[in-house]
């Protein structure tokens, strides 16, 4: 695999989102090697859903806050009585989820400063850092799972859910990249981000904004993609099997573009804050 030079320039919005787009495009096979390793356990969890459909239920998947619904429909589901397959799909979505952003995080650093790794190398050390994962991305979650509670609340609980997401979320974004890149704990991983976010928060605010948009818009074609299957066939199985497939496919770019999204915003806005010299040593 080439190595790059990266020069660490000052990045603007759309920087920041073509140079990830890039990154991910040229190193694709990397994240896709990393994302198929961290989620083997989502991928027999699935198998077993499949092929024992009374006994497993399928496991909502969990990565971002752009699977708000995803909490939502949870939260809703749990509310009709307890179900205790269903909570622990979502512990099992949960750690894989945090696995998978440390994961491609890892690559994503590594390859903008022009350094190998393999998929394996990148999973590895991402577990290697999980109860820092989990522990820092505990307070992204638990905002995620409020900001889903309010949704269900009609109109005044949607604009509550906004507004809890777009005053606090920014602050958590560099949470992973800090525990996998700088060797942080999870605590202080979340001190380390909001930290970096107080400072930069306009600009953040901006980047993630624009990437959730598009993230929201690469999602509806999974649903127009399930709306197709399910036109065509009234078969339960086919569904469930669509259903898996596409929300697979879709995992598969999704992640790796947002963290390396996120990544980037990460470094640049160290660079604001420490100067390029110093991110630079740092990343030796």
């Amino acid at each position: 695999m080439s190595q790059t030079t990266v020069h660490l320039r000052p990045l603007d919005l759309n920087d920041a989102i073509s140079e990830s787009a890039q990154l991910v495009l040229v190193n694709f096979l990397v994240f896709l090697g990393a994302m198929a390793l961290v989620n083997l356990p989502i991928f027999l969890w699935q198998a077993l859903a499949l092929t024992q459909p009374d006994q497993w239920t399928l496991p909502p998947r969990y990565s971002s806050v752009r699977d708000i619904d995803t909490v939502a429909s949870v939260i809703l589901r749990l509310q009709d009585g307890f179900d205790i397959r269903l909570i622990a799909g979502t512990v099992v979505s949960w750690i894989v989820g945090a696995w998978q952003l440390g994961a491609t995080a890892r690559v994503a650093a590594r390859r903008y400063f022009g350094h190998s790794i393999t998929a394996g190398d990148a999973a590895a050390e991402a577990w290697g850092r999980m109860p820092s994962l989990l522990v820092g991305n505990a307070a992204p979650v638990s905002c995620v799972v409020v900001a889903g509670w309010l949704s269900t609340k009609d109109l005044p609980g949607i604009v509550a859910c906004a507004v809890l997401l777009i005053v606090t979320y920014p602050f958590w974004l560099f949470v992973t990249p800090a525990v996998v890149n700088e060797g942080l704990s999870g605590i202080a991983a979340l001190r380390r981000s909001v930290q970096l976010t107080r400072h930069a928060y306009g600009y953040v605010l901006a980047v993630w904004l624009v990437l959730e948009l598009l993230l929201f818009l690469a999602s509806l074609m999974p649903f127009f993609m399930l709306g197709l299957v399910g036109a065509a066939s009234e078969s339960a199985q086919t569904n469930r099997i669509a259903t898996i497939l596409f929300g697979n496919l879709a995992a598969f770019v999704i992640v790796p573009f947002r963290m390396t999204v996120v990544t980037l915003l990460y470094y640049d806005v160290r660079r604001r804050r420490e100067g390029r010299a110093s991110v630079l040593q740092s990343c030796t």
